[in-house]
């Protein structure tokens, strides 16, 4: 028989919206278990403040003044974003800077 081999993919907006449904966008199932799932607030701290904070760096992934935090904007509208919906997966960011300087695309 057959092994299926799962991957985690490096997308953070797969890995968003997976938190929140408990599946990926394309596997047509219903949410897994959504009980366990996390909500749009809790999945962007866990992307954001959070590894900061498991490392005693405070000062990281969150925008408060004299903060250090890397920043995307994105293709989609804040509603969107906190909608959760299928289209957060394929989020995609217009400008990334990080450590103040724009990261070229592509």
């Amino acid at each position: 028989m057959g092994h299926q081999l799962a991957l985690e993919s490096a997308d953070p907006w797969l890995g968003l919206f997976a938190a929140v449904h408990r599946r990926l966008p394309t596997d047509g199932r219903p949410d897994w278990r959504p009980a366990e799932a996390l909500t749009i607030a809790e999945a962007l701290a866990a992307y954001t403040e959070a590894p900061g904070q498991a490392i005693g760096a405070h000062d990281e992934g969150h925008l408060r003044v004299g903060a250090r935090a890397d920043l995307a904007v994105l293709d989609i509208d804040l509603d969107t974003l906190l909608e959760a919906g299928d289209r957060l997966s394929k989020a995609r960011s217009q400008l990334t800077l990080v450590d103040g300087a724009e990261v070229p695309r592509g």
